[in-house]
């Protein structure tokens, strides 16, 4: 219930406060509240010993849309209406929230309607776009109006917040506390700043081929705490993405000799290294300069034990590549080498030499790629990651690169299969 003050008490607070007393002082002397002295001070300083008077006048329809128009519309706060026109502040609020709250003026005609003329608009609200809720959208016109300054209140409501009591200017602009606070410690320019950085940082390690999936993986190895929505949001608003572009390459050469039964049929994992191993030979076009590339992965990890590249797709090509392989120890007992049905694959050379380690000899169905899917996706993967994104001088260029590559793919690039690199994942197990 409100009380009412004689002049006298609220002239002495005035006094007081201007002596340097503190509003919190005055309020015990006084049993007053510290808000009544500092709002009495206004109004004196501001009109006077006049303002300090009891004004318990009636307000006009045309007077109250006036001054919810001002708050709605101008930007200024309930306080400040208030101490403008002389008016209580619960009283500036309370017709701020009913206009909020039902989306039309008119709720401001119910105590005076017998007073007012129903057809006559608000003062000072000159044009049907500022007029909110007395336009045909009601409600939801004054809703979207109100979106558009949300973000001033917010401003206006950090300014005053020294002076005034922050619950009571958030319930007056209709804002709620939490996303009052998560506004504040959550400003658009500073956050994710460290996040943005360092995305663009593995982006560019990556020579751009990383998407968020990987992006998200690299990230949280290092300790970042941050979802892979929130990677892929935050490279959108830095325009970036994996550049990739595919083309097609069609290995297949016909059946040429004798072939081996499919024993991997597509079961590609393995539980230790150096059981599964998948070969296979890729064609690559540097300029007018055409390569071939004969590599071996383990299907454990998916790393590239033994590569060679040459400018005919040979035996010389193969079997260096598996006397390579072999001096690694990359065939281990029981060892699988699983291929698609290429002529090299059915040589006697190429036969021979798996025997005599004791290595069984797998291959794909005729003409189906997807049984050799684990040396596609690599050929794949080096084509969008390496051939088409960048130009090389020649084939000595590309070698280079390729080689540097490999050592990438192995050691530091992210499998999503494994959420680690290769070469990193069979250390960890090992």
């Amino acid at each position: 219930m409100s009380r009412y003050y004689d002049l006298s008490v609220k002239l002495k607070a005035v006094n007081l406060y201007n002596r340097g007393k503190s509003s919190t002082v005055i309020s015990r002397l006084l049993q007053v509240s510290p808000s009544q002295v500092v709002r009495w001070y206004n109004l004196y300083e501001k009109y006077g010993e006049e303002g300090l008077t009891n004004k318990n006048r009636w307000v006009s329809y045309e007077e109250k849309c006036k001054i919810v128009h001002e708050v709605l519309y101008k930007g200024l706060s309930c306080e400040q209406v208030a101490l403008l026109r002389r008016y209580g502040k619960s009283s500036v609020a309370r017709w701020v929230l009913q206009v909020r709250e039902s989306g039309n003026y008119n709720i401001l005609k119910r105590k005076d309607a017998r007073k007012q003329d129903s057809e006559r608009s608000p003062i000072g609200v000159e044009n049907p776009e500022e007029r909110g809720s007395l336009s045909p959208c009601g409600k939801r016109s004054i809703k979207k109006n109100y979106k558009n300054i949300r973000g001033e209140k917010e401003k206006a409501i950090n300014e005053f917040r020294k002076d005034h009591k922050l619950s009571l200017m958030l319930r007056i602009e209709g804002i709620p506390r939490s996303s009052y606070y998560y506004r504040l410690s959550h400003s658009k320019k500073e956050r994710y700043e460290i996040e943005r950085k360092r995305i663009l940082s593995i982006y560019e390690a990556s020579n751009r081929t990383y998407g968020y999936r990987r992006i998200t993986m690299a990230m949280h190895s290092e300790g970042y705490d941050i979802n892979h929505k929130t990677v892929s949001r935050l490279m959108k608003e830095l325009d970036i993405q994996a550049l990739q572009k595919r083309r097609r390459y069609n290995s297949y050469k016909g059946t040429v000799g004798k072939t081996a039964e499919n024993i991997i049929s597509r079961d590609f994992n393995a539980d230790r290294p150096n059981t599964k191993l998948s070969t296979d030979i890729s064609q690559i076009n540097i300029g007018e300069t055409k390569l071939y590339l004969s590599a071996m992965i383990d299907m454990f990890n998916g790393e590239v034990i033994s590569h060679t590249i040459s400018e005919s797709p040979n035996m010389n090509l193969v079997m260096a590549m598996m006397k390579k392989a072999d001096r690694r120890d990359a065939f281990g007992n029981g060892c699988i080498v699983h291929s698609d049905q290429g002529w090299q694959y059915q040589h006697f050379l190429f036969q021979s030499f798996l025997k005599a380690r004791k290595i069984t000899q797998s291959m794909s169905r005729k003409g189906n790629c997807y049984d050799n899917a684990m040396m596609e996706s690599f050929f794949g993967s080096m084509k969008s990651e390496l051939l088409y994104l960048h130009t090389f001088k020649d084939k000595n260029d590309f070698i280079s690169a390729l080689n540097n590559y490999i050592k990438y793919y192995n050691n530091k690039r992210i499998k999503l299969r494994l959420k680690n690199s290769p070469v990193n994942y069979r250390i960890q197990l090992q």
